[in-house]
C-alpha cells in the first residue's frame, strides 16, 4: 500500500529514458569511481614512498659506522692536513701521530703518496721554469 502511494506520487516527475541514457549514466558513475580509486591509490603510494624514504634515511644514518681512529686520528683529520704533513709544517707530535695513522691505514697512505708525488711534480716544474734565465731576467721575473 505504501509502495503504491510512492509510485503514484512520483509518476508525474518521471519521463521515459532515451536509448543508451542509462548506460551513459552508468559509465559516468563507473568513471568517477575509477578516478577516485586512482586518486586514493596515488595518495597511498606517495605516502608509502615517503615512509620508505624516511625509514631508509634513518637506517642509513643509524648504520653509519663510527669513523675509524688510528693513532687517535680519523682518516678525515689526516686527509685535512695532507699537504702540511708532506711539507713537514705540522707540530712534531701531530706529525708523529699522522705517521702512525698512515702505517696502519693503507687508504690514507695511498692518498698521502699521491699528494707527495703531486707536490714533488709542482716543485720540479717550478724549478724548470727558472732554469736558463739570466740574472737580469731572474730579477725582473721575481719583481725585485
Amino acid at each position: 500500500m505504501v509502495q503504491d502511494d510512492i509510485t503514484h506520487a512520483d509518476s508525474d516527475d518521471w519521463r521515459p529514458c532515451q536509448p543508451g541514457e542509462i548506460a551513459s549514466v552508468v559509465r559516468q558513475v563507473a568513471a568517477r569511481k575509477q578516478a577516485l580509486r586512482r586518486r586514493k591509490l596515488w595518495q597511498i603510494s606517495a605516502t608509502c614512498a615517503g615512509v620508505l624514504l624516511m625509514v631508509g634515511l634513518v637506517w642509513q644514518i643509524s648504520s653509519r659506522p663510527e669513523p675509524k681512529r688510528l693513532a687517535g686520528l680519523t682518516c678525515r683529520q689526516v686527509l685535512e692536513r695532507d699537504e702540511q704533513y708532506v711539507r713537514r709544517e705540522l707540530e712534531p707530535e701531530l706529525q708523529a701521530r699522522i705517521k702512525a695513522h698512515l702505517e696502519a691505514c693503507p687508504h690514507c697512505q695511498q692518498h698521502m703518496d699521491s699528494v707527495s708525488q703531486r707536490l714533488r711534480q709542482t716543485l720540479i716544474s717550478s724549478r724548470e721554469d727558472w732554469r736558463g734565465l739570466s740574472d737580469a731576467s731572474l730579477l725582473t721575473r721575481a719583481d725585485w
